[in-house]
């Protein structure tokens, strides 16, 4: 869908760094360059260790990302705007890093409910985790990025429904694939 042979891509909010491998294991996107960016400092150590001649950085929360203005082709952000709280002034800071596309996937959307917070419990072998999430009114979401200077290419409906206590609309994680528009100045 993106049709780039070669291309730079920055995996915001990277964790362990899955994409690297996944990009590298296709022909299509082999020779891509792949850059990982991430606040959990363990990760990317863990993701330098695993992938040594791969550049990681670690990110905070309210400081830019250290990347120049269209510094990657690609920027790929998935399952993770949701959990940031400044995700206006992180999605304007990636379309600044951002050459050409955009890609945004696992974004919890409703088409009718407002946007607001919820509080998701996550349970694993461990003990239990809580984690404040934004969810999106789409229309909301949309008139955002526009605003921001992204054009829609794509977006799927998604497949991954979630419901919320109390609210009888499904949340649906969505994937978006978006365009920087250049303002002419």
């Amino acid at each position: 869908m993106i049709g780039l042979s070669e291309a730079t891509l920055l995996d915001f909010g990277c964790g362990n760094a899955i994409y690297c491998r996944l990009l590298a294991a296709f022909p299509t996107t082999a020779r891509w360059k792949y850059v990982g960016a991430d606040i959990n400092a363990e990760l990317i150590s863990w993701s330098r260790e695993m992938d040594p001649d791969t550049r990681f950085e670690v990110l905070e929360e309210s400081v830019a990302p250290p990347f120049r203005d269209d510094e990657f082709d690609v920027v790929l952000a998935s399952g993770v705007l949701q959990y940031i709280k400044d995700y206006a002034g992180a999605l304007s800071e990636l379309h600044r890093i951002a050459r050409d596309r955009k890609l945004i996937s696992r974004i919890p959307l409703w088409k009718y409910h407002p946007s607001q917070i919820v509080l998701q419990h996550v349970s694993h072998e461990d003990g239990e985790e809580h984690h404040p999430m934004h969810v999106f009114n789409r229309d909301m979401l949309n008139s955002l990025l526009t605003r921001l200077g992204f054009a829609l290419l794509f977006r799927d409906y998604g497949s991954e429904f979630v419901y919320v206590p109390g609210v009888s609309e499904p949340v649906v994680h969505n994937s978006y694939l978006l365009q920087k528009i250049r303002v002419k100045g």
